[in-house]
């Protein structure tokens, strides 16, 4: 296993590099935080975007409808006034290319209306996905902050504690050098 820093090496941990490293991955994660925080702010912004071109799909899907509902209207009206103006024979011939043409319309309005709803249905499930998705990753990047936060706070203990222990025993190996009798000490 790479020892993580140099000075494990010699029996310790250099502060200064413990810091180091520590300010290094924290730089690294709000560079990070930053780069996940715009491309959230740029996927709202598709996310709005697409909800405006679905709200477009469904007017031009309302406005064909009424179209439609026009050129039935239109088409009935028509066949009414063919009733009343034209012999048996002529009624079921212009009947029956009304009723052609009438049909036509209503099957290419009713295709297109289909499509676009197909078009805006995926749009709109898309996004939702991808906002999903999106606040999923927030969510994850966030958990990982307060860990980071709590193991930061974990190692200011620990070296504090470490710190301590080490002028303790500094303490002591200098009390019991200075109780050493003096024949012992000039022999050091």
């Amino acid at each position: 296993m790479e020892e993580l820093f140099k000075t494990v090496k010699f029996g310790g941990y250099d502060k200064e590099e413990v810091l180091e490293f520590i300010n290094n991955k924290f730089e690294q994660y709000e560079k990070n935080e930053e780069k996940n925080h715009t491309t959230i702010l740029e996927n709202k912004l598709e996310i709005e975007t697409l909800k405006n071109k679905l709200l477009d799909y469904e007017e031009k899907l309302a406005s064909t409808l009424v179209e439609n509902q026009r050129l039935v209207d239109v088409i009935t009206h028509q066949e009414t006034q063919l009733v009343q103006e034209y012999s048996q024979s002529q009624i079921v011939s212009t009947l029956v290319t009304a009723k052609n043409v009438s049909e036509k319309i209503i099957n290419d309005a009713n295709l297109k209306a289909e499509g676009l709803m197909r078009i805006a249905k995926s749009d709109a499930y898309q996004k939702i996905k991808f906002k999903t998705d999106s606040n999923k990753i927030l969510e994850d990047y966030e958990i990982r902050f307060k860990t980071l936060m709590k193991n930061i706070h974990t190692l200011s203990e620990i070296s504090s504690d470490l710190l301590s222990t080490v002028k303790n025993i500094d303490d002591s190996l200098k009390e019991m050098s200075q109780n050493l009798p003096i024949e012992i000490r000039e022999n050091e």
